[in-house]
């Protein structure tokens, strides 16, 4: 198997703004056929949206997106909802998103406030399903609805 340099990129890691290497040219390949890297700022890896500055709020919200995605063509897809069909269409396609790669949003506090507000973003229309499709009033968003559903 031959080694693919054109979907080779570079990407510097720094805590501060600043590009080092940007402006130099990294060769990759042998000596008849070099090609340049490309840098990027930002590059996703087995699901992980890596950037430049090791934040992963790109990663945070690109997953909420997503989540709010499906969320919307679950409600589109779906007319007639019970609490049972609502919950295990909420458990198995939407929160896995929200909580996919979840230990990165603890490790720097900026991560954990934009989970929050994604994560409140998102329960939002699932609030608004179980408000208006199943006539039931959810205070405290999904944890709350899951707890009141087991006793």
């Amino acid at each position: 198997m031959l080694f693919d340099v054109s979907k080779c990129k570079a990407m510097e890691f720094s805590r501060s703004g600043k590009n080092i290497y940007a402006q130099s040219e990294l060769l990759m390949g042998d000596d008849e056929s070099r090609s340049a890297l490309a840098f990027v700022d930002t590059e996703k890896d087995m699901g992980v949206t890596f950037s430049r500055n090791l934040k992963f709020s790109i990663h945070i919200k690109n997953q909420g997106n997503r989540a709010t995605g499906i969320l919307g063509q679950l409600k589109r897809s779906f007319r007639y909802w019970t609490i049972d069909t609502c919950m295990t269409l909420y458990c198995a396609f939407v929160r896995p998103y929200l909580e996919y790669a979840a230990g990165l949003h603890q490790m720097y506090p900026t991560g954990k406030h934009i989970y929050q507000q994604d994560s409140q973003r998102v329960e939002r229309p699932a609030s608004y399903i179980h408000r208006y499709r199943l006539g039931q009033q959810v205070q405290g968003g999904y944890d709350a609805f899951r707890s009141s559903q087991q006793s």
